[in-house]
């Protein structure tokens, strides 16, 4: 399983892409909302875990803008 991570807390993302990792999933991570989106429309993820307060926007807008692009 493909799985993106968009997480401003770099130390909560680490341990989201350790636990995930673990289970045998390939993570990716996003620091902030802006390389979610980008990372999203490039590459085809089976989850994404979104953090709702992120640095430059909030994750809902990060998440209408993943699925206007799809």
């Amino acid at each position: 399983m493909k799985v993106l991570v968009i997480e401003d807390d770099v130390d909560i993302a680490n341990c989201i892409k350790k636990s995930l990792a673990i289970e045998r999933c390939i993570v990716e991570t996003a620091s902030n909302g802006r390389r979610g989106i980008s990372l999203a429309r490039l590459n085809e993820y089976d989850a994404i875990v979104l953090d709702f307060h992120l640095g430059d926007m909030t994750g809902d807008n990060v998440s209408c803008s993943i699925r206007a692009y799809k």
